[in-house]
Parts: C-alpha cells; structure tokens; sequence
C-alpha cells in the first residue's frame, strides 16, 4: 500500500500519517467492535466486514486521482471495517480448538502465513512494472472469494453471540500484573516493528528492487512464519513462554539493525 501512495505522489509525511492512523484507530474502535461481536456474533459479524472490505479496496483502484485527504480518508473507513477482522478470525480459531483438541493455534495459522506468501509470491510475478492497481483488484476478489467459503465452512454455531455482557472481566485483567506487563511490551514492540513492516516496499524500492523482487521477498518472509508456527508450541514448552517472547524480539531487533545497513535488493 505504502508503495502504491508513493506513487501516487504522497510524500514521507504523508504516507507515515496515512499509517499511523491505522493503530490508532485499532485500539480506539476494537472494544466497541467486541461488544458488537458480542451482540451479533463473531460469525456473523465476520461475514458482514469482509464484503464491505472488499468493496473499499476498489477505492484505491479507480480514487486515485484524490491525494492525501482522499487516502487519508479511505484509509480511516478501511482501517475502521478490517481492524476487528484478525481479531474475530483469531477467536473463531480458538473456538475451533476447543472443539478439536489435537490442534494448536499455531497449526491453524501457519495456513494464514502460507496464503499470504503465495500471494506476494504470485503478485510480484504477475507484475512487471509499477503499476500496483491491479493488486488492490485483486485483493478485493480474493476477499469476495473468502467470503462465500466462510458463509459455506463456518458452521452457524462458530462464534454465536453472548448471552449477556460482563464487565467483571476488565477489573481481572487491570489487576493482573503479569498481563498488563505483556500488553504494554506488546504495544512497545508494534510500536518498533510497524514501520519497517509498513515501508518495507519502499525501502526495497529505494535499493533497486524489482515489484517482482518485492513480491518475492514479502513472501520469503511470510514462508519464513511458517516454520515457527509448526513448532512454536514446542518451543514455548521447552524454553518457556517469557524466554521465547525474549528470544522473537532479539531477532526483530537484530533484523532492524541489519536492514539499516543494507544496500543491496537481494539481501533485503
């Protein structure tokens, strides 16, 4: 996306506003979006967000002609409709869990990190310029497509509403030290790695990498997860959740530090 407002001439400003807003939005708009889930369900609140996402997406195909407050715009609505759908996703998951226990979560979402790289995979083989519209085209599709198969797959069942709200559960959780120490450690970590995710396509840009480079190697580092969700439970257990947490944000740091010294496409 960062890519695509860079050329559509917004400046570093710009687009570092345009993301950061995004966050923002995120943690203003999801107790509301789980209270709604609560009120409606999970399910159906899933399968109500993905058309209306796919149908933003067509903003940045034929709205390109708007500039700034026009991306800043879209970008505030489209981060208002998707930011619950991970989350509700991620819970659905879990469901799914408790009624198969042979599973693990990271079984389930070794399968996320797979479709996402074969999908910069095969857009950066699709694409042999610039032109990054077709991208957003397509990811609309691929979202009306998900759609139909989560209206198919999920069972009624999955994610039924809350037979009633409780509040008791906030005191918990503000009590719990431990926990509140891991939110706010989660929150300085997005804080670190969001903008080397967010302009990873620009920096590849600037270093002379191809779209066929940048789709590559957004899914290099996608197939990368995939490993580490296939034995993360292994890990956690023998090295201990707070040690494993430890070790992930060594190698984010270590991966940051590498890139600011990096000159060349094929190392990025």
């Amino acid at each position: 996306l960062n890519v695509y407002l860079q050329q559509m001439g917004l400046t570093g400003v710009q687009i570092g506003t345009i993301s950061g807003i995004r966050p923002l939005i995120g943690v203003l708009t999801r107790p509301l979006w789980g209270m709604a889930a609560d009120l409606w369900g999970r399910r159906r609140l899933v399968l109500l967000l993905l058309p209306i996402e796919a149908a933003l997406l067509l903003g940045y195909v034929w709205g390109g002609s708007g500039g700034f407050p026009f991306f800043l715009a879209l970008g505030a609505i489209y981060t208002l409709i998707s930011s619950p759908v991970m989350s509700l996703v991620d819970s659905l998951s879990l469901d799914q869990i408790d009624r198969y226990p042979q599973l693990s979560f990271g079984q389930l979402r070794l399968w996320g990190s797979a479709g996402y790289a074969l999908g910069a995979l095969g857009v950066g083989q699709l694409l042999r310029d610039w032109n990054l519209r077709p991208v957003f085209l397509l990811a609309a599709c691929g979202l009306a497509a998900t759609t139909v198969l989560a209206w198919a797959a999920l069972p009624r069942s999955a994610g039924k509403k809350a037979s009633k709200r409780d509040w008791s559960g906030v005191k918990a959780i503000v009590r719990n030290r431990n926990l509140v120490a891991f939110m706010i450690i989660t929150l300085l970590l997005h804080l670190g790695t969001s903008p080397m995710m967010q302009f990873y396509g620009i920096y590849m840009k600037e270093i002379g990498a191809s779209t066929k480079l940048v789709g590559l190697g957004t899914a290099l580092r996608a197939f990368a997860e995939i490993p580490v969700m296939m034995g993360a439970v292994s890990v956690v257990r023998r090295v201990s959740p707070r040690r494993a947490l430890v070790l992930a944000m060594v190698f984010y740091t270590l991966q940051a530090f590498l890139y600011s010294f990096n000159t060349h496409p094929l190392v990025g």
